[in-house]
């Protein structure tokens, strides 16, 4: 039996002649396509929210690891008083210190 339907969309209105069942599978896989749209976006969301707890969580760590300039050139048996006016030796020591701990 074919009767006259009409399917009306969010942008449009389309006026066809389909049979009940025809009609029924243009529903369905238009439902099902905003469904798979929908979870497609959540997707997006949960990777975009992944991504940033990664990069929290990185900074927490470098966080927990960070020493004082002081601590970590004690950390290599140096004295501070001693090289606190050698700024470029304390520098690398603190980026071998960041480096060690980093890997």
């Amino acid at each position: 039996m074919r009767i006259n339907g009409t399917l009306q969309t969010e942008e449009n209105m389309v006026i066809s002649t389909h049979s009940e069942e025809e009609l029924q599978a243009i529903v369905q896989g238009l439902a099902s396509q905003t469904i798979r749209n929908m979870l497609d976006q959540r997707a997006g969301v949960v990777s975009t929210l992944t991504r940033l707890l990664k990069q929290e969580l990185k900074q927490r760590i470098t966080l927990q690891h960070y020493m004082s300039d002081k601590e970590i050139v004690q950390y290599y048996g140096q004295i501070w008083e001693n090289v606190k006016h050698m700024k470029s030796y304390v520098k690398e020591l603190k980026q071998r210190y960041i480096k060690e701990t980093q890997s």
